[in-house]
């Protein structure tokens, strides 16, 4: 008997194992984050520059 009591404990031991790794896979982007590379956001362009615009020849 005792032969079935440890098969029990092993089978046990095997499951709650299994469970574990079945909750941590489910859970693995949100346990483990990688930053992602952001792309820039491209400058905002000024026609001007910040400067004032030269008057309009005639």
């Amino acid at each position: 008997m005792e032969k079935k009591a440890g098969g029990r404990r092993v089978l046990k031991l095997l499951t709650t194992a299994a469970g574990l790794a079945a909750l941590l896979w489910a859970l693995r982007d949100r346990l483990i984050s990688i930053p992602a590379e952001r792309e820039e956001t491209p400058p905002s362009f000024r026609a001007t520059n910040g400067q004032r615009p030269d008057p309009p020849s005639s």
